[in-house]
């Protein structure tokens, strides 16, 4: 079963996770949790699509390469199916400072970062409500300042 989206521009096919795609697309961008990419990065790669995976779900796989294009493209080999890349804010900070290691030899940095509870997904978001609301809620995520 499919369903047909309609944009300003043109109408595009959506296809659910749960069948077969027919279609068998060259290259797959996974960007649904780490849940959704373990299960259904693998398949795709077994039908020989290329995936582009946005989640947790592989970075720390030692099988998978984990890309930042502009700095390491180039150790992607033909039989790496499933591509992991860094989170956002990662990627943009090796943006920075790639070619200034190339210079310098960086030898160290700390980093921090604060990031939404909307990036933990829904139910993080229902547990900081309902901790803020002075609620029990159950703890399904990371332990929130609330």
């Amino acid at each position: 079963m499919a369903k047909k989206l309609t944009t300003t521009k043109k109408n595009t096919l959506l296809s659910l996770l749960k069948m077969p795609l027919p279609q068998k697309p060259h290259i797959a961008l996974f960007s649904a949790g780490s849940k959704t990419s373990l299960e259904y990065a693998p398949l795709f790669a077994e039908e020989g699509t290329y995936v582009i995976d946005n989640s947790s779900a592989f970075r720390m796989d030692k099988d998978k390469p984990l890309i930042v294009p502009e700095i390491n493209a180039n150790v992607l080999k033909k039989e790496d199916k499933i591509i992991a890349n860094p989170n956002c804010s990662t990627i943009q900070m090796l943006m920075v400072l790639h070619p200034l290691h190339h210079r310098f030899k960086i030898k160290k940095i700390i980093v921090s970062t604060y990031q939404a509870v909307t990036g933990t997904g829904a139910k993080a978001v229902e547990q900081l409500m309902l901790e803020r609301q002075g609620k029990k809620a159950r703890k399904c995520c990371l332990p929130l300042p609330y």
